[in-house]
């Protein structure tokens, strides 16, 4: 599997303002791996100014990075496809082999199925006072 990792370095580093990662303190579990330190402000502004690199999702990607100093830094992940074309000829694949066109026949007999499935049941509830003291908080 090719790695994303060698065509980043080729481009220019973008490095996540506002957010710090620390080692896991002694004095913490060892299922504590690090701590994640965020500028909300910083962070804010990362967003902002990088908003290009947000998904359609909502989601940035970051990568947790070594310097040759041994500390740790944020670097933002720009990583996207190279052809854009073929992943959307994939996803509309996907597509229709979940949603195979079906004749007007069988769309009649999956609405009826649905409108059976789908009703709304109406529950009568009698009109009697709630006795407070039964309610138990």
């Amino acid at each position: 599997m090719k790695s994303n990792y060698m065509e980043n370095e080729k481009q220019d580093t973008i490095f996540v303002q506002g957010m710090f990662w620390r080692p896991r303190p002694e004095t913490a579990p060892e299922f504590v791996r690090g701590k994640i330190a965020m500028n909300v402000r910083d962070m804010k502004q990362f967003f902002i100014d990088n908003a290009q690199h947000i998904s359609g999702k909502g989601f940035i990607n970051v990568d947790l990075m070594k310097s040759q100093k041994g500390t740790y830094y944020f670097k933002l992940d720009t990583w996207k496809p190279k052809n854009t074309d073929t992943v959307a000829e994939i996803k509309q694949d996907i597509r229709k082999t979940l949603n195979p066109n079906i004749t007007a026949e069988e769309a009649e007999i999956l609405a009826e199925h649905r409108a059976k499935h789908n009703k709304k049941v109406e529950i009568e509830y009698p009109e009697e006072e709630i006795d407070e003291s039964m309610i138990p908080f």
